[in-house]
């Protein structure tokens, strides 16, 4: 029987943006659709990789420089490309795996539905498209998927 292997607990997740401008960007609740799954001809030699958009929520800031940016491409179709990265956080603050996210372009942009009778944090999804993704483990190397 294989050893048993730790799974992470305590886990918090941060998201960083390569671009400066977007540096108090931050303080996700969730990231949903990081995935990478195979094309349905597995068996032939025409594979390829398809990544889904990743999905960012957050309490609603309008004046954000990321919802500006979201904004300047669905509007004016204005598609600036930026790379981020999604840190897996253990105690401490420790790095235990990292997403390195490539070419992201926005692909959507919403908030929830408004409630009269309910007084909650309003929150917005940033949807994401993106060429592909690395994954870093805590050494610091990628281990899958290998860039295209």
């Amino acid at each position: 029987m294989p050893p048993a292997v730790a799974s992470p607990l305590n886990c918090h997740f941060r998201v960083v943006f390569d671009n400066p401008i977007f540096i108090s960007d931050i303080g996700f609740y969730t990231i949903q659709g990081l995935s990478a799954k195979l094309s349905s001809d597995v068996l032939s030699d025409n594979t390829h990789v398809h990544f889904e958009n990743i999905r960012l929520t957050r309490a609603y800031r309008p004046d954000s420089k990321l919802i500006a940016w979201c904004m300047e491409a669905i509007n004016n179709q204005n598609y600036e490309v930026e790379n981020f990265r999604i840190l897996l956080l253990g105690a401490k603050e420790k790095i235990l795996s990292t997403w390195l996210i490539k070419e992201a372009v926005p692909a959507g942009w919403s908030i929830e539905e408004f409630h009269a009778q309910e007084s909650r944090i309003l929150l917005e999804t940033i949807e994401l498209r993106y060429s592909y993704f690395e994954v870093v483990n805590s050494k610091g190397q990628i281990i899958a998927p290998k860039t295209p």
